[in-house]
């Protein structure tokens, strides 16, 4: 377990026994140990939490997650999937801070763009093209297949199935 929480947490997968390695392939679930755009949400909210029981502005309270981030960045291994997520994160967290919504297909773009400003071979790295249009497909489909089941769950005459169905289904479909 202590191999699986590290893997998870850090993104280091040595520790994880090859038994718990292969089910996770096997499952299709493998994505849950690498490091993502998952990861830095939960990483700025914990952040942002911590310093609004502070009492501490948003503007500073951004600043300082935005450097938790990137430290968190650095130690996991900078590859670029983490550090598009690590941009996008900091646009939300700024954007939070300014009381702005956040439009994920422009910040993911801009990660993008800043990435291959650094380093124009990062458009062919796998596992850049994976994280990027993953993230695409949440940010333009997650919404419509939500508003889609949220209809069809409202053509059930119970409402404590729907109720029970919403709960259960409409966050994992």
């Amino acid at each position: 377990q202590a191999g699986l929480l590290t893997g998870i947490l850090l993104g280091n997968e040595r520790g994880i026994a090859p038994d718990v390695s292969d089910a996770f392939a096997a499952t299709g679930a493998a994505h849950v140990i690498a490091i993502s755009g998952f990861n830095m949400a939960v990483l700025s909210g914990v952040v942002i939490g911590a310093l609004r029981r502070l009492k501490l502005r948003p503007m500073p309270a951004a600043l300082i997650s935005i450097a938790i981030i990137g430290i968190y960045t650095i130690f996991v291994g900078a590859n670029p999937a983490v550090v598009r997520a690590a941009l996008m994160s900091g646009l939300v967290v700024v954007g939070r801070a300014l009381r702005r919504e956040t439009y994920l297909p422009a910040s993911l773009a801009f990660a993008a763009l800043i990435l291959s400003l650094l380093n124009p071979l990062v458009l062919w790295d796998v596992s850049f093209q994976l994280s990027f249009f993953a993230t695409l497909g949440l940010a333009l489909f997650a919404e419509p297949f939500t508003r889609g089941f949220d209809a069809l769950t409202a053509r059930l005459p119970s409402p404590r199935v729907r109720q029970i169905l919403g709960a259960l289904l409409t966050e994992p479909l």
